[in-house]
């Protein structure tokens, strides 16, 4: 059979690929170039993460359960979509806390920005996935089957991004990966705005506002993207209908608004230290598309 690799690229041609263009913000010849990378970082990961017995098993399990391969009848369809996917849960339990490095890795190797890697990555997990969980339903491997093809799998990955071996090194963790993962397993570590001192703590106190909130969110309608300059800087965003509800650090396709600030800016006006209008005014914050609908961001979940 073709590697995982070579299947998930040739998928990703044509129309395939122009929507994975579109959908990252990036050339369809920059999205040809970080595809491979992106790839063969996540199969590396499932290699490792297989290594035991108990990870095998766990990742087997998940395959049988969640990933029979459907996803892969309409590859356009679930590309305009995948935000809507697991693809954040999957990375979750294959990269963990290692996935900023790996952005990061791949990031410097490319000339990519991060958050379009984040997004690429959130991308093809599912569709990786799909693949082994087709494999092992029409081929019925038993565990020993299974990690024999994330070897092999491995070593392809190693030729492509050998900065892997040094990001994954770390004990793998073995509870992969399971589908639509509920988001109350996630806790911000400070509850407090006036507490917060950079802006990931921002966007945790926001994400848990959205989950414990369902009532106060079940009208909303934000699509807002989010990109700090600084030390503890990047791109994130905040999408919520009646439908998602997900702050996430990445970058989103047709945001409402989008806010250019500095890093301290941003957690000075989180704090409610620095006033937001005057702020606009003067030039400390730069706002694309509805100042209004910002506002209303704000307002509604950080107050």
């Amino acid at each position: 059979m073709s590697s995982i690799i070579e299947s998930v690229l040739g998928m990703l041609t044509g129309e395939a690929l122009g929507s994975v263009s579109r959908q990252i913000g990036v050339s369809k010849e920059k999205t040809q170039q970080i595809l491979p990378e992106a790839i063969a970082l996540i199969t590396s990961a499932l290699a490792q993460n297989s290594s035991s017995k108990k990870g095998a098993q766990a990742l087997s399990d998940a395959l049988s359960k969640d990933h029979d391969g459907s996803l892969l009848n309409n590859i356009v369809d679930y590309i305009g979509n995948y935000l809507n996917g697991d693809g954040n849960g999957i990375l979750e339990h294959v990269l963990g806390s290692k996935r900023t490095a790996a952005e990061s890795a791949i990031s410097k190797k490319t000339g990519i920005d991060p958050g379009v890697i984040g997004n690429l990555l959130t991308m093809v997990a599912p569709l990786i996935m799909g693949i082994l969980g087709k494999t092992q339903k029409q081929q019925g491997f038993d565990l020993g089957g299974l990690v024999d093809i994330l070897k092999g799998e491995q070593k392809q990955a190693k030729e492509i991004v050998p900065e892997a071996a040094e990001i994954l090194k770390k004990k793998p963790k073995t509870d992969i990966p399971v589908k639509n993962k509920p988001l109350q397993n996630k806790k911000p570590v400070i509850s407090d705005i006036r507490d917060v001192k950079i802006p990931q703590e921002v966007f945790d106190i926001a994400e848990e506002k959205l989950r414990s909130g369902k009532e106060k969110f079940k009208d909303a309608d934000f699509r807002c993207q989010f990109d700090i300059a600084g030390k503890n800087g990047g791109k994130w965003y905040v999408m919520a209908d009646n439908k998602r509800k997900t702050v996430a650090k990445g970058v989103m396709e047709n945001p409402i608004s989008t806010v250019i600030i500095q890093e301290d800016d941003f957690i000075k006006m989180a704090r409610g230290e620095l006033n937001a209008a005057m702020a606009v005014l003067t030039g400390q914050v730069k706002i694309i598309g509805d100042m209004n609908h910002i506002v209303k961001l704000v307002e509604t979940l950080l107050t």
